[in-house]
C-alpha cells in the first residue's frame, strides 16, 4: 500500500516538474519563433514527448499495458461509447470553423500536435496509471471503483492550479473554473474507459474535446515582444456558479455510467498485475 502512495506522489511531482519546464523552454523559443503562441505550443509539445515516453516506460514497468487495453485488438465497438459525444464536438468545431479558416496553418497544425499529446499524457496517466494505483490503495472499500475515480479525478483537476505557476495568462477565478471542469470531464472520461477497456480511444476523445473547447490560441496570436496583459476579468461568480452546476451534471452522468462496469473484471485483472510487483 505504502508503494502505491509513492507511486502517485511520484507521478504528481514528476508531472508538475515536468510541465514546468515548458516555460523556461517557451522563452528560450520566443528567440526563433515571432509569437508566444507558437512558442509556447512547441514547447509543450517537447515537454510531453518527454512525460509520455516516461509514462509508456513506466506502463511497462508496472505492467499496466493490458489494464490500458493496449494488449489486445481494437474492437469497433470501442469507439461506440464516445461516438455520440465526439459528434457532438464536431458539430460545435464545424460551427467556429472560422476560427480554423482564419488562423495560420502552422499554428492550426502546432495546436492540434499539441491537444493530441495532452489527451495521451493526461489520460495514460490519471485514467491509466493513477486510477489502478488508487483502486488498489482503496480494495478494500465497499464501492472500489467509485471512490478511485472520484479521487483521481479530484486530483486531475487540483493540478490544474498548477496553471497559476506555469502560464502567465491565468487568474485564481479561471484556473477554479478549469479544475471544477476536469474534475467533472475526468469522471466520464474514466467510467468510458473502465467500460471499454482502452484507453486509446479515450484519449482520442479527450484531445478532440481540446481541440474544439480551447482554442483561445488560435483566436489571440500575440507577438514576441508585446506585453502580456494578465486577464481576470474573463469570467465572473455568475458564470462560475453556473459552471459548477454543470460540472455537477456531469458527473452524475459519469457516475450513471460507472453503474454499468464490471467491477469484478477490473478487481481481478489488478490482482494479476500487482502480485507481480
Amino acid at each position: 500500500m505504502k508503494k502505491n502512495i509513492f507511486k502517485i506522489i511520484f507521478l504528481y511531482i514528476f508531472f508538475i516538474v515536468f510541465l514546468w519546464l515548458a516555460k523556461p523552454l517557451r522563452t528560450y523559443l520566443t528567440d526563433f519563433m515571432s509569437t508566444y503562441s507558437r512558442a509556447e505550443l512547441l514547447a509543450g509539445i517537447i515537454v510531453r514527448i518527454g512525460i509520455l515516453s516516461v509514462l509508456i516506460f513506466l506502463l511497462k514497468k508496472w505492467e499496466l499495458f493490458d489494464f490500458n487495453g493496449l494488449l489486445r485488438k481494437w474492437k469497433i465497438n470501442d469507439f461506440y461509447v464516445v461516438l455520440v459525444p465526439i459528434l457532438f464536438f464536431l458539430i460545435i468545431r464545424i460551427g467556429n470553423y472560422r476560427t480554423l479558416i482564419e488562423a495560420d496553418l502552422p499554428l492550426v497544425s502546432l495546436f492540434f500536435i499539441s491537444v493530441l499529446f495532452i489527451g495521451l499524457v493526461e489520460e495514460i496517466l490519471f485514467r491509466g496509471m493513477v486510477l489502478p494505483l488508487f483502486i488498489e490503495l482503496l480494495k478494500n472499500h465497499k464501492s472500489v471503483i467509485l471512490w478511485s475515480v472520484i479521487i483521481s479525478s479530484l486530483s486531475f483537476g487540483v493540478l490544474h492550479y498548477a496553471n497559476l505557476l506555469l502560464r502567465d495568462d491565468a487568474s485564481f477565478l479561471g484556473t477554479t473554473t478549469q479544475v471544477l471542469f476536469a474534475l467533472s470531464i475526468g469522471v466520464i472520461f474514466a467510467a468510458i474507459f473502465l467500460r471499454i477497456k482502452n484507453i486509446i480511444p479515450v484519449a482520442l476523445f479527450h484531445s478532440l474535446f481540446n481541440f474544439t473547447m480551447g482554442d483561445k490560441v488560435l483566436k489571440e496570436e500575440q507577438l514576441v515582444g508585446e506585453t502580456i496583459v494578465q486577464n481576470t476579468k474573463t469570467l465572473n461568480y455568475g458564470s462560475l456558479l453556473m459552471n459548477i452546476v454543470f460540472s455537477i451534471l456531469l458527473i452524475g452522468i459519469g457516475v450513471y455510467l460507472l453503474r454499468k462496469v464490471d467491477e469484478s473484471e477490473i478487481l481481478e485483472k489488478l490482482n494479476i498485475q500487482i502480485r507481480k510487483y
